[in-house]
């Protein structure tokens, strides 16, 4: 769980995306999220600048959303589901970076070092990155 010096946003969300137990490769992820929160002084902004694009977002998260991020929303289709989370993430990635995403969601290692910024995915607090994680989540269990 994350330190008690951490504001309730924070703690809420992380032990919502902890359990069920993803196994070692979701608590990394889990732990890299954390640094990124925690780099922000867990900056929890509102407005356009501080939220990651709907366009092409699954329902399952908008259902989340607009349940004050509480509960699992329904996927009947998890192929369908993750269809429409790698249709979102590709959506989500920096200009210099979309014309390398492949259409599938097999892995393909990125360059570690870039020449563009990651602006588009920066986005600490409730409206940002928390969505990406809480979506792996429901698709890992």
């Amino acid at each position: 769980l994350p330190p008690d010096s951490c504001p309730e946003w924070f703690r809420m969300s992380f032990s919502y995306v902890q359990l069920p137990d993803l196994g070692e490769e979701f608590r990394n992820l889990l732990k890299v999220y954390f640094r990124l929160e925690e780099s922000s002084n867990f900056a929890n902004r509102k407005g356009a600048a501080h939220t990651l694009s709907s366009k092409y977002r699954p329902e399952a998260i908008h259902w989340w959303i607009s349940r004050a991020r509480t509960g699992r929303p329904p996927i009947p289709d998890i192929d369908k589901f993750s269809n429409d989370f790698w249709t979102w993430w590709c959506e989500l990635q920096p200009a210099w970076r979309k014309g390398s995403m492949p259409k599938t969601a097999e892995f393909v290692p990125a360059p570690r070092m870039v020449a563009g910024g990651w602006t588009e995915l920066n986005k600490p607090g409730l409206n940002g990155f928390l969505s990406v994680i809480a979506a792996l989540h429901w698709w890992g269990s």
